[in-house]
């Protein structure tokens, strides 16, 4: 009797453990379609309005930010803002709650800038207000609150 339950102990916890890594697969696997669902939101929305300006990489970050990593032309602000505006409303009609962008400069050019949107995320790209700020740290996006 001792036996039998031992083996039975033995099958019920392998079989959990199997589960749980069946679960931890499934939950890394839409994480990581997720990250390349908003990869293509708003490296299309970019291609589609300016060309073929930037190549974003998405990321997520700590705490459940996502981190969206632009090389940018520091010298041509104009075209900065309209990349930025154009991938906020993008990343925000994809669905992220929490976002931030981290502006880095193309080959050649030196610095790093963090970026962020305003809270008009829905609104059409020429609306929006976006302002890079050079040495500072990082700034969130939460949906109701500002930056």
């Amino acid at each position: 009797m001792l036996t039998m339950l031992s083996v039975m102990i033995g099958m019920a916890f392998a079989v959990a453990v199997v589960v749980a890594l069946l679960r931890l697969s499934a939950w890394s696997q839409r994480a990581r379609d997720q990250r390349v669902a908003y990869q293509v939101a708003v490296t299309d929305a970019i291609h589609r309005t300016l060309g073929a300006v930037a190549a974003p990489q998405v990321e997520r970050g700590r705490g459940g930010t996502w981190q969206i990593v632009i090389a940018v032309p520091f010298d041509r602000p104009a075209l900065i803002e309209q990349m930025l505006a154009v991938a906020c409303l993008a990343i925000s009609r994809a669905g992220a709650k929490r976002f931030r962008f981290v502006l880095n400069p193309r080959s050649g050019q030196m610095g790093s800038s963090t970026a962020h949107c305003s809270d008009s995320a829905h609104t059409a790209p020429q609306n929006h207000r976006v302002r890079a700020v050079s040495g500072v740290k990082p700034f969130e996006h939460s949906q109701r609150g500002v930056w």
